[in-house]
């Protein structure tokens, strides 16, 4: 089938979860012809536990002008979550409150809400689109109807498995030396909350339970999220765990439900996510904390940056440079000293029995939660603690 160009746009974005709708709203909203392509039709199944922290809603508010109030009335948030427990297998380590508590969001309802903000914003939303291939330079993506959609940058928001890192990485424009490496793997269930009325509604981290990786439960609205996530190099059989897992829990395994796996980028960010007019966003770029495995603020956060970036500059490879330039300044050394305490924190057994002790202390617990929120960078973990700066 002959390919037919669409209208020249200003941006073209792939991909509309948290970091293309919020690329696309910052920039629509200052007037650029944003196109943004999705494959599927929204709200969509999007495995995660939902977690935002105070740096996602203080993003959120920024860019959407949404606040914890806001999206309580929407209906996007299913539970606060005041407290939290982190555990060695079943012995308890820590426990703490929080403040702000942490929030536990319906990601189909989450994103389908930001991406209604992007449309709110001008953008041009084409959803069931499914990209099959990239052109690098001009930039362009061909659908799987075989029409052409062009602009002059080209925002990569297209996940874990992005065919835009790909094909940056095949034709040599991009470098991903640890990518498959530091490749792991989520699996994650639902269970009601009346089969499991031990969990006691409470917000639950376990290590101990997955190599380098841990098991979370997440409180939701009738239900909680339960999942193992770890190394793919480092783990096998993610199912077994999964059922060790519910086990320890004292969750009957029969009453799970919506098993679900996905891929995970935790410690592999491409050191230069951009070439040419390209730019690479959140997953795409292997933008996930490489302890926690928290993505949605990064999303949302490289998408502010690289809007940031085209606002200031508006050519695209002045705006790669930019952005990559900011994102070695504001994110990366958060993830390279994240990779240097993983090493600790995933020592061995008695060693992280030890580092956790440590960490259940209030000072070192109260710097936790301010490297959580945001109010402090993993760089500044001995420093006091600093407001946080956008």
């Amino acid at each position: 089938m002959v390919s037919t160009e669409r209208p020249h746009n200003d941006v073209l974005i792939v991909g509309a979860g948290p970091a293309g709708s919020t690329a696309a709203t910052l920039l629509a909203s200052r007037g650029l012809r944003v196109q943004l392509l999705e494959a599927r039709r929204f709200p969509r199944q999007k495995l995660c536990g939902g977690l935002l922290t105070e740096k996602t809603l203080l993003l959120l508010n920024r860019v959407f002008g949404e606040t914890p109030r806001s999206l309580h009335e929407a209906g996007i948030i299913d539970e606060d979550a005041p407290t939290f427990a982190v555990y060695w297998r079943k012995r308890r380590l820590a426990r703490s409150r929080s403040e702000p508590p942490f929030l536990l969001a319906n990601r189909q309802a989450l994103d389908a809400h930001l991406l209604a903000h992007a449309r709110g914003a001008g953008a041009e939303v084409l959803e069931e689109t499914p990209v099959r291939e990239i052109v690098t330079d001009p930039p362009s993506v061909i659908d799987l109807g075989g029409h052409r959609h062009a602009g002059r940058i080209l925002l990569g928001a297209d996940g874990v498995n992005s065919l835009i890192r790909r094909t940056l990485t095949t034709e040599g424009l991009i470098h991903t030396p640890a990518w498959k490496e530091n490749l792991a793997s989520g699996l994650e269930c639902s269970v009601p909350k009346d089969q499991a009325p031990q969990l006691a509604g409470e917000l639950m981290i376990h290590l101990g339970v997955v190599d380098h990786g841990y098991g979370w439960v997440f409180p939701h609205k009738d239900a909680y999220l339960i999942g193992v996530g770890g190394l793919n190099r480092t783990n096998r059989g993610f199912q077994r765990v999964l059922a060790d897992y519910l086990d320890l829990l004292g969750v009957p395994s029969g009453v799970a439900s919506k098993v679900a796996g996905h891929p995970i980028p935790y410690g592999n960010h491409v050191p230069q996510p951009a070439a040419g007019s390209c730019l690479l966003l959140g997953d795409a770029a292997g933008l996930v904390d490489p302890i926690l495995g928290e993505g949605i603020y990064y999303a949302a956060r490289s998408a502010e940056l690289a809007a940031n970036s085209i606002l200031r500059t508006d050519a695209g490879p002045a705006a790669a440079r930019e952005y990559v330039r900011l994102l070695q300044r504001e994110v990366h050394p958060e993830f390279e000293a994240g990779l240097r305490w993983r090493r600790l924190v995933f020592a061995g057994p008695e060693f992280l029995r030890a580092t956790m002790s440590l960490l259940a202390l209030w000072g070192a617990r109260a710097r936790v939660l301010d490297v959580v929120h945001g109010r402090r960078g993993l760089p500044q973990w001995g420093r006091q603690a600093r407001a946080y700066d956008p």
